[in-house]
């Protein structure tokens, strides 16, 4: 893994400490980067469509930067999640925000935001 990035074994334990420490920045990386796209589209009154936009953004980064999606995502390993849960959930919040409008304009079925945005994710981890 070291030599794919251009460094060395030891590099990487120096900057980060262990290979669980640098599990955890690439996690909170991914969820810094989905939550970096997502607030840079602009809301419109579109709301649908711009759902579809935050898709995009979803699945533009699994495809981009697949070994953070896996970190993220696909293996998160359960002892290390909590040391970046904080990163995805400031992430998810900006998604929330999308179905709070969503929520408001009548538009989720019946459906609360929690749920709906839970939908979403787990929509856009499968595809």
């Amino acid at each position: 893994m070291a030599a794919d990035a251009g460094t060395t074994t030891h590099a990487i334990y120096t900057l980060f400490g262990s290979r669980n420490a640098l599990l955890v920045a690439l996690g909170a990386r991914a969820f810094n980067l989905l939550q970096q796209q997502t607030e840079a589209l602009p809301a419109t009154r579109d709301l649908g469509n711009d759902l579809v936009q935050v898709a995009l953004i979803f699945r533009r980064f699994a495809l981009e930067h697949p070994a953070l999606f896996s970190i993220a995502f696909h293996r998160a390993d359960p002892a290390l999640w909590p040391r970046f849960r904080g990163a995805a959930i400031d992430a998810l919040a900006i998604l929330h925000k999308r179905f709070e409008d969503l929520h408001d304009a009548g538009l989720l079925g019946g459906r609360s935001v929690a749920e709906a945005a839970t939908q979403f994710g787990a929509l856009g981890e499968g595809v």
